[in-house]
């Protein structure tokens, strides 16, 4: 008699479980559809700072959610390690890279066409 009590018990909350994934399968055809986990997960958040290099020039940090993604003292593709003339330099290029980086660029690479623009 306890057995047949435990198990009406246990039949009793599995009902409402299996009545609603039958409801969802049915709904879909059949098939149990995987959530989307993009729409749960976070964005990530992109920013840069401004750092010092050789001789007084500069380079940039990329941060992904506030840690260190990229360190760049020198300017990107350039032999040497002598890094942007003015700091806006440094700036402008971070800033493309960030773009790049949100665009699914892996690496962001710089071109020299877009490091004549940067550097005027």
């Amino acid at each position: 008699m306890k057995m047949l009590s435990l198990l009406l018990c246990i039949s009793f909350y599995a009902l409402p479980a299996s009545a609603q994934l039958n409801n969802t399968a049915s709904a879909t055809g059949g098939l149990v559809q995987p959530k989307n986990n993009r729409a749960t997960e976070p964005a990530i958040s992109y920013s840069s700072y401004i750092i010092r290099s050789e001789g007084g020039t500069f380079g940039y940090a990329v941060l992904a959610n506030g840690n260190v993604l990229i360190w760049q003292t020198n300017i990107p593709g350039m032999t040497g390690n002598k890094g942007f003339a003015q700091k806006e330099q440094a700036e402008r290029c971070a800033a493309l890279v960030i773009r790049k980086i949100k665009a699914g660029e892996n690496p962001p690479t710089v071109t020299e066409k877009e490091l004549e623009k940067i550097m005027h």
